[in-house]
């Protein structure tokens, strides 16, 4: 029925809901020909019981931080990166898939006018951050994250034809259904503040995809993953990063 490349279940079932894009689907194939997932995913996330920590737009200042937390408590998590130079931003790399985290992708830029543009233009700055993780670490991402969202008021216009390519490509978008609300940019909140707002969020939860942040500026964040691991814990909840297995079949 289709005559373009199509990677997965999920692809399938949400193109057949969109038929009439095919003829965009058909021109976003010939663009970047190795912007594919190695394969596509099955439905192993969002288990009964079980927190995912996911953090946003690093690496910085504070992903060491955040890591050696994880570590101590021995817990794996997320973190969806944004395009970054420096030896020590590609250290810390290689470092979230050393330890058995996951390594998902935020976009290059993370400038939402840039890059919800068009498909073309979300797509070239993706492309970026997929080689950049590849080049970097060895592993090549399947995970991504739309900045502000799957469906935002950035890309509302064409956030059915984003979804459906990256999709295609084999690509599996990861939202939130717990914010720790650490995303404000205008004040900084207290990390017990941050901890009380997971916490709130998981108690009527049966999974958890936990939304922080890991940009410099967020220093409370970095400061309540401690305790709120502790508590989330105590609550009865397991915490897995997303599909952990993808590091071992990538490298």
């Amino acid at each position: 029925m289709f005559d373009v490349p199509i990677k997965g279940t999920h692809a399938h079932a949400w193109i057949m809901n969109f038929p009439d894009e095919l003829t965009a689907f058909r021109t976003y194939a010939e663009l970047y020909p190795d912007f594919y997932a190695p394969q596509p995913l099955t439905d192993g996330v969002r288990e009964n019981g079980v927190i995912y920590l996911t953090f946003d737009d690093g690496p910085s200042a504070r992903t060491g931080e955040i890591l050696d937390v994880l570590k101590e408590k021995n817990v794996k998590a997320t973190f969806f990166v944004i395009g970054s130079t420096g030896e020590s931003n590609a250290q810390m790399l290689n470092r979230i898939v050393a330890e058995g985290h996951t390594l998902g992708m935020h976009t290059n830029s993370h400038n939402y006018t840039q890059i919800y543009a068009s498909v073309e233009e979300y797509l070239d700055d993706m492309y970026q951050i997929f080689t950049q993780i590849r080049e970097t670490t060895g592993v090549t991402p399947t995970l991504f994250r739309f900045p502000g969202g799957s469906i935002n008021s950035y890309n509302s216009g064409i956030s059915h034809e984003l979804i459906a390519e990256m999709l295609r490509r084999g690509f599996e978008p990861f939202d939130w259904n717990i914010s720790s609300r650490d995303a404000s940019t205008t004040k900084l909140l207290p990390a017990d503040t941050l901890v009380n707002y997971v916490v709130a969020g998981a108690k009527n939860a049966s999974y958890g995809i936990v939304l922080m942040h890991d940009s410099a500026a967020k220093t409370t964040t970095a400061k309540a993953v401690g305790p709120m691991i502790d508590e989330l814990q105590a609550m009865g909840f397991e915490l897995k990063a997303t599909y952990p297995e993808m590091g071992d079949e990538q490298l």
